[in-house]
């Protein structure tokens, strides 16, 4: 999709040399997060991707890390620390 095209434009790379892409992502609901994360990790190769949008009340937060990285990186981690930051 042109969202996740957009997306990947703001990747970043960490000090460790980890390509990362943090953004919020307005309308969107969990399901379409996960694709978009999905479809973000393909595209950047190896990497941590975590999108964050709103469904009501509540804040809503999908991560995921290419498979190079799992042993290193640990998504549901990632989102845990996330909440705790958030509130």
């Amino acid at each position: 999709s042109s969202a996740s095209g957009d997306l990947a434009a703001q990747m970043r790379t960490t000090s460790r040399g980890i390509k990362v892409i943090v953004e919020r992502v307005d309308g969107a609901d969990t399901d379409t997060l996960r694709v978009m994360v999905d479809r973000l990790r393909v595209k950047i190769g190896s990497g941590v991707v975590a999108l964050a949008g709103r469904s009501g009340d509540s804040a809503i937060l999908v991560a995921g890390v290419t498979p190079d990285l799992v042993k290193s990186v640990h998504a549901g981690n990632l989102v845990k620390e996330a909440v705790k930051v958030s509130g």
